[in-house]
């Protein structure tokens, strides 16, 4: 059960604590003085296949388009987009109604954090709360911790809404500076405690008997704040990449000079930012505090064998994704080189199964190359990973989960699950088609 307290965090708020200052807000015309070009459009007012559905554990929403709008009804949960945000200014409209209570809610996350679908992601919150029969609503900036606790940053109520009509949101993100603009009133709020420096953008489904609609979803990013991380000694400091081993049938897609045949991939792990090419390695970290990523190839592949060699740095939360695709999910063989496990498989967005693999710790080579082979066949796929030439698990799944083909892909884990400095490495990357 999810625990909801509320406690008091440093706010400002303009004109007077917890006041709010009334004046005209527009959107139309702040949009006007910037480029179009400047601006991302988030919803194309057609579908939702760019948005992930989400629950907190209990019934799952629905989550449609209807008339230009995304509608969220009956379960609780929230649509999030796969990419991650640090510093924006993010607009859009939005109606809420219940008509099994008094009060009709909403909310928007922001800097969301990866989740484990039992909770709320760690995030901040903008929640607005309509009372129908006085046409007001109360518009609250709340922190959300990994114990699912609330904090309060900041409140203001008795502002005019009906919310049966079309409301113009407007949320702004420097640093740990939050601007809210609601109708006619502006919140400023602080968050001293500095929580999150990048995330998600998702939309709340707060009651299963409300009907939450929004549209005309549009972000324009800011220039980042955080301060990057410095390279140290563990970017160099590595033993040489071993000679490739060419294996029958096998097809090199990793050249050790360039990222040449690679893209980054929009996920919960963040923009990919911190891969690059370190003396004949594609080497991983986080290039900002919590910014990880995922690295993927151009070429989608269906059924095939991959050999890889890998040698990352104790402590890393890494993976090797199989049928990858451009929302993060994955069959993830598990890099999990921090007292967690090697070789093993995780459904990574696909349900979040866990088959360890057992005794890799007798297998592994600390402080050295090491080789994972993993294959993929049919769909529903059958899977077998090898760590140095021993079979560590053989999973056969029971559903379709991802499309027949799909992208190899390597993680860098986002939020705080990577010590800073820190890289993961691969090396003498070379696939086998099967199909």
């Amino acid at each position: 059960m999810n625990r909801w307290a509320s406690f008091g965090g440093f706010i400002i708020v303009l004109a007077a604590l917890f006041s709010p200052v009334v004046g005209r807000f527009t959107p139309s015309s702040a949009v006007a003085q910037q480029a179009d070009s400047e601006w991302i459009a988030l919803f194309n007012h057609k579908d939702i296949d760019a948005w992930m559905l989400n629950t907190p554990g209990g019934s799952r929403p629905t989550a449609e388009v209807a008339a230009g709008a995304i509608r969220l009804t009956d379960g609780v949960g929230y649509l999030a987009l796969p990419r991650v945000f640090e510093n924006f200014e993010l607009e859009m409209q939005l109606r809420v109604e219940d008509v099994a209570s008094t009060v009709s809610q909403a909310g928007l996350l922001f800097r969301a954090q990866k989740h484990d679908r039992s909770r709320w992601p760690e995030a901040y919150m903008v929640k607005i709360e309509a009372l129908p029969d006085k046409n007001t609503a109360r518009v609250s900036v709340l922190h959300i911790d990994r114990r699912n606790e609330i904090r309060s940053l900041a409140a203001v109520e008795g502002i005019q809404w009906n919310p049966t009509k079309w409301a113009n949101l407007r949320i702004s993100a420097e640093d740990f500076v939050f601007t809210v603009h609601f109708e006619s009133s502006i919140i400023l709020v602080e968050d001293k405690e500095r929580s999150y420096n990048l995330g998600h953008i998702a939309l709340q489904h707060l009651t299963e008997s409300s009907i939450a609609e929004f549209r005309t979803i549009r972000l324009r990013e800011l220039p980042s704040t955080s301060e990057p991380i410095p390279p140290g000694p563990k970017a160099t400091d590595f033993p040489p990449v071993p000679p490739m081993q060419r294996l029958d049938g096998f097809t090199p897609i990793f050249d050790g000079k360039t990222v040449r045949g690679w893209q980054a991939v929009h996920s919960v792990h963040g923009t990919a930012s911190g891969w690059r090419v370190i003396g004949g390695a594609l080497c991983g970290t986080q290039d900002i505090p919590n910014n990880g990523g995922l690295f993927g190839t151009e070429q989608l592949y269906g059924d095939f064998e991959l050999s890889l060699d890998l040698c990352p740095d104790f402590g890393i939360d890494s993976g090797v994704f199989l049928r990858g695709d451009d929302k993060g999910r994955g069959y993830q063989v598990l890099v999990d080189y921090n007292g967690g496990n090697v070789g093993g498989l995780y459904g990574e967005e696909i349900g979040a199964f866990y088959r360890p693999a057992r005794g890799f710790k007798e297998l592994w080579k600390a402080d050295a190359w090491n080789n994972i082979r993993a294959r993929i066949v049919g769909n529903p796929p059958r899977i077998t990973t090898w760590l140095n030439g021993v079979q560590q698990i053989e999973f056969e799944d029971k559903e379709k989960r991802l499309p027949d083909r799909g992208r190899i892909v390597v993680q860098v884990h986002g939020s705080r699950r990577w010590p800073a400095g820190l890289y993961v490495r691969f090396a003498n990357i070379q696939v086998k088609p099967l199909d």
